[in-house]
């Protein structure tokens, strides 16, 4: 589709730029026609109007003045610039008088433009330009007219290839990115939704059991539909986003009161995991933003964290967020650096850096998660900076930080 598109407006372009310029070299070239028939009418007409035949009246064309009498002889001869006598000159006249119209083109070895006119005596006047040359000059545009349009197209071709493909850049990877996301999503819920089928499967051929009996396949289900939300919401999060369909609702959010409810919320799961949650946030820390999805974004970073973290040496695991009057918010954790590839990808959607389809044991995430904080960010007009390397941790230790500037 990508395709047809970028070849579609390939041929419009050129069709639309070659049209322009046939029409301009045709317009250049019937003027310059043009103004070569009116010097050739004032240089035919100058000697016929005025009666003198002096070769100062002739215009700046080559010509010939005859005067011949009836039987086609000259009597009298003014050239100017013409080389045209003897038998060519004889049979010229000769021509142009039994030529019923004044006025006419002889054809031979050279193309001469004759007017004639009668005198009252019964001779006659008969004027010669040299058409030659202009006809040549005529030929010549034009074969360079057509050597300039073909050029010309060759070169709008090159151009509109390029700009086509400039142009198509961002919708291909809007597509492929798309295509990705899609295919990605389709794994991703196949699981839960395999997980389902096999429950109410189960479920179906033991329907003389209570269900006590089969509470473990009612809350397998009912965890993977869950799961299967929460993937769905994150999912359409990030649809509404592409499609600029997001509504943000800015006003003035307390950042202070948001980070330390995410740390009262999230103690009882470090305890649980043995992981050393600090943090400290300046009092007063407001910014203008959508307070939902703030909460979203600190959530998010908080979460992230403390699924990652793994302890240094002969100490527990550290999660340490800070927020500061600055206006920046720092979640630190402590472990392995993030390796350079996987750093490149660390926002990309369903990215994980195992590469597992499957979910983590201790993990209910996609991999779209970061995805989702890099987007809130950018809506705000706040930028999230990753360091990750043997100092980025708390206190100095090996980890990874990230820090949110608003």
């Amino acid at each position: 589709m990508l395709k047809t598109l970028r070849n579609r407006f390939i041929l419009t372009n050129m069709v639309l730029v070659g049209a322009l310029l046939l029409i301009v070299l045709v317009v250049f070239c019937v003027n310059t026609y043009s103004m070569q028939m009116k010097e050739i009418n004032r240089t035919l007409q100058a000697p016929l109007t005025s009666g003198d035949y002096d070769e100062g009246q002739f215009g700046f064309l080559t010509s010939v003045v005859a005067l011949a009498d009836a039987d086609g002889n000259v009597k009298q001869l003014y050239t100017r610039g013409a080389t045209l006598g003897g038998s060519e000159l004889k049979f010229a006249i000769k021509e142009s008088l039994n030529e019923d119209s004044d006025r006419g083109m002889l054809k031979g070895t050279r193309e001469l433009i004759y007017q004639k006119t009668y005198l009252s005596d019964g001779s006659a006047v008969v004027v010669f330009v040299d058409a030659s040359r202009m006809l040549s000059v005529m030929h010549r545009t034009i074969l360079t007219s057509l050597v300039v349009l073909l050029a010309a197209m060759v070169v709008v071709f090159l151009i509109s290839r390029y700009i086509a493909k400039q142009a198509i850049a961002p919708i291909q990877q809007s597509w492929d990115r798309q295509k990705q996301f899609i295919a990605n999503a389709s794994h991703e819920l196949k699981t839960p939704i395999t997980v389902i089928l096999a429950n109410g499967g189960i479920l179906k051929n033991r329907q003389d059991s209570t269900i006590a009996e089969e509470s473990q396949w009612v809350d397998s289900t009912i965890e993977e539909a869950g799961h299967m939300k929460k993937l769905v919401e994150e999912m359409l999060f990030l649809a509404k986003s592409d499609s600029a369909e997001m509504l943000v609702s800015k006003e003035k959010v307390d950042m202070t009161e948001l980070v330390e409810t995410d740390l009262l919320n999230f103690e009882p799961l470090a305890y649980e995991k043995g992981i050393e949650l600090t943090g400290h946030a300046d009092d007063g820390v407001v910014v203008e933003a959508d307070p939902t999805q703030m909460k979203q974004l600190i959530h998010i970073l908080v979460d992230n964290a403390i699924k990652y973290a793994e302890p240094p040496a002969d100490m527990r695991p550290i999660v340490e967020i800070s927020l500061t009057a600055d206006l920046v918010l720092s979640v630190k954790n402590t472990g392995k650096p993030i390796s350079a590839k996987d750093m490149e990808h660390l926002f990309d959607r369903f990215y994980r850096a195992d590469s597992a389809r499957t979910r983590h044991e201790d993990s209910t995430g996609y991999g779209l998660g970061l995805a989702i904080a890099k987007t809130i960010a950018d809506t705000h007009g706040a930028e999230i900076i990753v360091k990750s390397d043997n100092a980025a941790g708390p206190r100095g230790l090996s980890g990874t930080e990230f820090a949110v500037k608003f």
